[in-house]
């Protein structure tokens, strides 16, 4: 009986010992669960010793430029200084550590905002030089979801790269989380004109976007519409100081190929919290980033419903369509569709193709299009079972020109085909409501028709038909019309 015990607890023994060698030791704690600063702070430390720094050295910290940070100044350098502690904790003569003074930010402030960001590099060196021999560059993003911060040391008698981190997460808000959205995008808009100035005069505000699918939800359109009124007002406030300043020119749409541009980025935390990442840019300059915390009690019962990521519209696809075609830029359009019924158009069951006019006389569509504003049209049409067709342009015909106190007829304005014959749109398929939609650009090649030309003929549902509006919305047209058809028996 001992006997037998005892073989029970070596039994026992083995598999502890067993589950034990299945657990490895770095399991136990993944990196999410260790400090931003403590893993910068460990990489710093791999790479530079007490013996790369003589006695009594002073490293000075030099966070991003003023609004080119995801998060405040003051936050960025107290992760620094943390990382900087925790580098030199086993070192017997620790340098010291130089934070910057709120004169020097302001002066680089001004600086950045006045001479741009070459005469700032230039003002950061001849400062730090005078202070230090030592200098941690700060460098902040956005990765995963995650305000991300990089920092590299170096020696600035001879410039010398001592160490260079990699891309770390930092989980921490740049405002309070219960802030009112329309006031925290007022506060960071006054902030971007205060600092870059000659933003102020003139600005296309883009869609924001949601961060996941990367298209613009009710919350974005009325998150964007809360910063054209903040550019607005805050222009204008700055204005009254300025004499002789002119209004401001604040329009929405895609990048200008010159001139500033805001971007949001909504990032989705629950129903009644989430970021919103504004990006003022020039070019291929990115001027200022900012990270707001905001909180869903301020914002209308809509838009807040659209907070939930499981948000879902009740409208289909086709009344979406309807309700962003009409209206979707500054441009007056008509439309006008001519022939057919009463009831409708009648599909069209011919194979004789030639002969169109004569074969189905009541299936033969025309559209009658003006403007207020001269550009190219691409047409398209979308069908109650989610069949897309772009319409123009095509095999036969590129984006026809609209012009001002002209009424262009379609398809008759159009050149004939290559034959010689005249062009013909005869109502197809089986019965239907069909919306066609027609989108003005300025220039042709601003239309996004090559990348729906790779779907046309395809049903769209779910996630293709977001991406579809998505594309449209990213597009900004200057005008759009749209009119429903509906094709019988």
């Amino acid at each position: 009986m001992p006997h037998r015990f005892a073989q029970t607890g070596l039994r026992l023994l083995c598999i502890i010992v067993l589950c034990a060698g299945l657990i490895r030791p770095d399991a136990a704690f993944s990196q999410a669960d260790i400090p931003a600063e403590t893993r910068l702070g460990d990489q710093l430390a791999n790479m530079v010793g007490p013996q790369d720094m003589p006695p009594q050295s002073r490293i000075a910290l030099a966070p991003p430029p003023p609004l080119q940070s995801a998060l405040p100044m003051a936050q960025i350098e107290a992760v620094m200084a943390r990382v900087v502690q925790n580098m030199v904790a086993d070192w017997p003569v620790k340098p010291r550590i130089l934070a910057g003074s709120a004169d020097l930010r302001s002066t680089l402030a001004l600086v950045q905002g006045r001479q741009g960001q070459e005469a700032w590099r230039q003002t950061v060196d001849a400062t730090l030089r005078q202070e230090a021999e030592f200098v941690l560059v700060a460098e902040t993003g956005i990765g995963e979801g995650h305000v991300t911060l990089r920092l590299t040391l170096v020696a600035l008698e001879d410039g010398r790269v001592l160490a260079k981190t990699r891309d770390v997460a930092i989980d921490a808000p740049a405002s309070s989380p219960v802030a009112s959205p329309r006031q925290a995008i007022t506060a960071a808009i006054n902030e971007f004109q205060q600092t870059v100035p000659a933003a102020r005069a003139q600005i296309t505000i883009g869609p924001f976007v949601n961060e996941r699918s990367g298209i613009e939800t009710p919350l974005g359109r009325g998150l964007a519409d809360m910063a054209v009124e903040a550019w607005l007002t805050t222009a204008q406030s700055v204005t009254a100081m300025l004499r002789d300043a002119s209004p401001p020119v604040v329009t929405r749409g895609a990048p200008p190929q010159s001139g500033f541009f805001l971007a949001g980025t909504v990032r989705l935390v629950n129903r009644d919290q989430f970021q919103l990442i504004l990006r003022l840019s020039n070019g291929q300059n990115l001027w200022a980033t900012r990270t707001l915390a905001l909180s869903a009690l301020h914002l209308p019962p809509a838009l807040r419903a659209s907070l939930d990521p499981n948000f879902a519209t009740d409208q289909t696809l086709l009344e979406q369509l309807q309700s962003w075609s009409n209206g979707a830029g500054p441009a007056g359009m008509d439309m006008q569709v001519l022939g057919g019924t009463p009831s409708g158009f009648i599909s069209c069951k011919t194979p004789n193709f030639s002969d169109l006019h004569n074969s189905c006389p009541n299936s033969l569509i025309q559209l009658v299009i003006t403007s207020d504003t001269p550009g190219a049209l691409m047409c398209f049409s979308l069908d109650d079972s989610g069949v897309f067709s772009l319409i123009l342009p095509n095999a036969y015909a590129a984006s026809p020109w609209v012009s001002v106190g002209q009424s262009l007829i379609l398809p008759d304005s159009l050149p004939p085909l290559p034959d010689g014959t005249r062009m013909f749109w005869p109502a197809m398929g089986p019965p239907s409501q069909t919306l066609v939609s027609c989108l003005l650009f300025e220039h042709p090649e601003q239309s996004p028709t090559q990348t729906l030309a790779k779907i046309d003929g395809a049903v769209l549902r779910g996630s293709k038909a977001q991406s579809f509006l998505g594309i449209l919305t990213d597009s900004a047209p200057i005008g759009s019309v749209a009119q429903s058809v509906e094709i019988i028996d």
